[in-house]
């Protein structure tokens, strides 16, 4: 069945289905298939609806899996068996410093009392480091003041739904990278308030 068999009315709901399945997907992370058959199939066949959308969902899926890839480096000095194994998918950097030499992005989620300690240890770079500790404002502003980039961050529930509330000049920037995940990260004016 070609193009030609469709009016210009069905292709330009066809194509308004499709833009709104993906405002869903990108809104919640998933549902694009689930909202776009069903509406698709009230203007086409159903025999050619569930390929095409089928289709739609694989390529665009590949293209975001692409587009949104990033390496995890963790590092392994020091770290148990146990510990290896569920890092299992990331990248070993070794060391604390051989991760941060090659991230623009670290993220601090440790015991709340070794953050300071954990931000004062790091060698210098020049990447942003988020920490998604549950520390006070003050210390917040402490482990600030040893970087020159910094966002903080608070992490609120747990799977399946986490929040990671983001505060600083560049949160933006931290809240882009979860932009096709689970995780929403609403940009507030104090994050370690919220923890």
């Amino acid at each position: 069945m070609s193009l030609d068999a469709f009016s210009a009315a069905q292709l330009a709901w066809a194509a308004g289905v499709v833009f709104g399945a993906y405002v869903v997907r990108g809104m919640s992370g998933f549902g694009a298939g689930l909202v776009a058959t069903p509406l698709l199939a009230l203007m086409f066949p159903i025999f050619t609806v569930v390929p095409t959308t089928a289709l739609i969902v694989f390529v665009l899926f590949i293209f975001l899996t692409l587009r949104d890839r990033h390496e995890v480096l963790w590092a392994s000095e020091g770290r148990s068996e146990a510990t290896r194994e569920r890092a299992r998918g990331f990248t070993d950097a070794g060391t604390v410093a051989e991760v941060v030499a090659r991230s623009e992005v670290v993220f601090s989620v440790v015991p709340p009392h070794a953050a300071l300690e954990l931000a004062e240890a790091l060698p210098p770079f020049s990447g942003i480091l988020v920490d998604a500790n549950a520390v006070s404002p003050a210390t917040a502003a402490r482990v600030a003041a040893t970087v020159e980039r910094f966002v903080d961050g608070g992490i609120v529930g747990g799977p399946p739904a986490p929040r990671l509330y983001l505060s600083g000049v560049e949160a933006p920037r931290v809240a882009q990278l979860f932009a096709a995940t689970p995780i929403e990260t609403p940009i507030v004016a104090n994050a370690s308030a919220l923890k």
